[in-house]
């Protein structure tokens, strides 16, 4: 059966749930409802199958070795890179990094900010006051290693960030705005292609954390005019 030839709504939620094995199963006799998806997503038969194939067929380490199975992973590997770019539309497949996920990705920028020496003494970082522990944990410890300050944007009344809020807090001290697309408990979206143009005004790094953002919002990071963009695929 076609999913757009089915008029009830009633039926297309029947049929999409057919797609996610877990979905399909009973608690006490009653159906599931899954609303944890902000923590992580269930994963549709593809995806599940997708996972199945690799390890059956051609499970190897990737770009490490030269039999069969080890390029046919690293053709998929870099394929998958390809779909990444143009999933957020990304310069060059060269910009796509994976690693284990959102928390991951962050720590591993912070890391790099710290071993290359970016930032100076007394340096600010702004935050924001929505931020997961993911967003604001690794640049805390950054800042106590290199003895930096971090400066908290609030939210206005309807949950968002405002670049107004972003910009009043820059000073020529300021080397990294870090901010979240969507926020993961209030679900609000910031405008973050004008925060991406204030950052740049005053020349300053610019990373969105957008695990939240990913599964639900297009995401174009030459029209955000980001550094970094962090997302993870469990939520997908």
């Amino acid at each position: 059966m076609d999913f757009q030839q089915i008029k009830s709504n009633v039926e297309k939620v029947k049929f999409l749930r057919k797609d996610f094995p877990i979905l399909n199963k009973k608690f006490e006799n009653k159906h599931i409802i899954y609303f944890d998806n902000a923590a992580t997503s269930q994963k549709p038969k593809n995806v599940i199958y997708s996972n199945v194939e690799y390890y059956e067929n051609y499970n190897a380490n990737v770009h490490r070795s030269g039999h069969k199975f080890a390029i046919q992973s690293s053709i998929k590997i870099e394929k998958t890179r390809e779909l990444v770019k143009n999933f957020i539309n990304a310069e060059s497949a060269k910009n796509i990094i994976f690693t284990s996920g959102t928390t991951d990705g962050i720590n591993t920028i912070a890391s790099s900010f710290f071993y290359s020496k970016y930032f100076k003494k007394k340096d600010e970082i702004i935050l924001t006051t929505l931020e997961h522990n993911s967003n604001l944990l690794p640049w805390v410890n950054l800042a106590n290693l290199a003895n930096l300050k971090i400066k908290l944007a609030k939210f206005n009344e309807m949950g968002i960030i405002t670049p107004e809020e972003i910009e009043k807090l820059i000073t020529e001290k300021t080397k990294l705005i870090s901010i979240s697309g969507v926020n993961n408990t209030l679900g609000t979206v910031n405008d973050l292609e004008s925060i991406g143009k204030i950052a740049k005004k005053y020349n300053i790094c610019f990373l969105v954390d957008a695990a939240q953002m990913a599964p639900h919002i297009k995401i174009d990071v030459k029209k955000i005019g980001c550094d970094f963009l962090a997302f993870s695929g469990h939520k997908m």
